[in-house]
């Protein structure tokens, strides 16, 4: 089957994993990761980042605004990397940007308390 008629989610996570596979021990930068993926298939997107760049040696730096990315990047690293998981909050505030630091840990604690990460 042509890639093309597989939808926008396959065509994204192909996107990822070509440009994953294209920098060897490069910084990948995504926008909106969540985008055009259905948040079933946020686990396997998950998954398949990690592993691929574990195996490249690539730093993935990706940004969304979706509760549900960020909650099952926390639960998917929590249970296999740990600590290759970073979320940095930008609060504005005052005239000056806050940055807020979460480890896999802290945002994990922040994820059961229903605090506002995002």
């Amino acid at each position: 089957m042509p890639v093309m008629l597989m939808g926008e989610g396959m065509i994204r996570l192909l996107q990822i994993v070509l440009s994953i596979a294209h920098l060897p021990q490069g910084i990948l930068l995504i926008d909106e990761i969540e985008s055009g993926l259905h948040y079933s298939a946020l686990p396997n997107l998950w998954q398949i980042v990690a592993s691929l760049a574990t195996e490249q040696d690539t730093q993935v730096v990706a940004t969304t605004h979706s509760y549900e990315c960020i909650a099952t990047a926390a639960e998917f690293f929590q249970k296999e990397q740990p600590e290759a998981l970073r979320v940095y909050r930008l609060d504005r505030g005052d005239g000056s940007t806050q940055v807020a630091t979460y480890d896999t840990e802290l945002l994990m604690t922040a994820l059961e308390v229903n605090f506002e990460i995002r």
